[in-house]
């Protein structure tokens, strides 16, 4: 028996399969990278619009009125619904891309 020969082999097919695994697992790798980078643009963007509206429509000062910003300035921060709206549609879509891209 050649137990070199079949060590030899059994290494050589072992990295053939490593390396085919690896060429087949690269375009998934790039498509995903392509997914969440495109992701972070779209919901920054999409993000941006829906500050601008929510700031056109002036839901700040109409929250005024209900006094939730002075409940907010008493806990030492400043409330801006445009800059919340911004904030939860960025990290919303861009956990739908994240998701999407897995």
């Amino acid at each position: 028996m050649n137990t070199l020969g079949l060590w030899g082999e059994s290494i050589i097919d072992a990295i053939g399969e490593v390396w085919a695994n690896f060429i087949l697992f690269t375009p998934k790798l790039i498509g995903a990278i392509l997914v969440m980078v495109f992701g972070v643009f779209i919901a920054i963007g999409v993000a941006k619009i829906i500050r601008r509206i929510v700031n056109a429509l002036h839901l700040t000062a109409i929250l005024a009125k209900t006094n939730i910003d002075e409940v907010v300035e008493r806990a030492g921060l400043k409330f801006d619904v445009g800059q919340f709206g911004y904030w939860l549609t960025k990290w919303f879509l861009m956990i739908a891309f994240f998701m999407a891209a897995a």
